[in-house]
């Protein structure tokens, strides 16, 4: 399996894009790393699926990846559009902050189902939950 990876690998032609410091008017700005598969653009009329990826820093680079190791979405994708298992699909991979746990934490969930003291712990060591104004 291992040489079939990294056979695709060296085959892929989608290419990866890095938005630095990309705006918000809800959150504060961040990278964003976009990759297009192979043959995006070279037709006008033609769509493609979107996947919204969090911990975007970790998905297609072991350079920026938190473990050093990326999690490879782009040779997958290429496997499998290349197979026609799955249509033409971008990745919009949203890079964390140091805020992340504030961010990915649902708010409801904060306010329904966390004792009081729960709740006080956790702002105590992160913050209230931004969950709402990330998604």
């Amino acid at each position: 399996m291992r040489a079939k990876e990294n056979e695709i690998r060296e085959q892929d032609p989608g290419k990866l894009l890095l938005l630095p410091d990309f705006p918000s008017r809800f959150i504060p700005s961040r990278n964003l790393a976009i990759w297009l598969p192979p043959g995006y653009g070279e037709q006008s009329d033609q769509r493609y699926r979107v996947i919204y990826a969090h911990d975007g820093q970790n998905l297609f680079d072991p350079a920026t990846s938190f473990a050093g190791v990326d999690w490879g979405l782009q040779w997958t994708l290429s496997r499998l559009i290349a197979e026609g298992s799955v249509a033409g699909t971008l990745v919009v991979g949203i890079w964390n902050t140091p805020q992340r746990y504030r961010e990915y934490d649902p708010e409801k969930v904060f306010e329904r189902y966390l004792s009081p003291k729960e709740k006080t712990d956790y702002i105590r060591e992160f913050g209230r939950p931004l969950a709402d104004r990330y998604l």
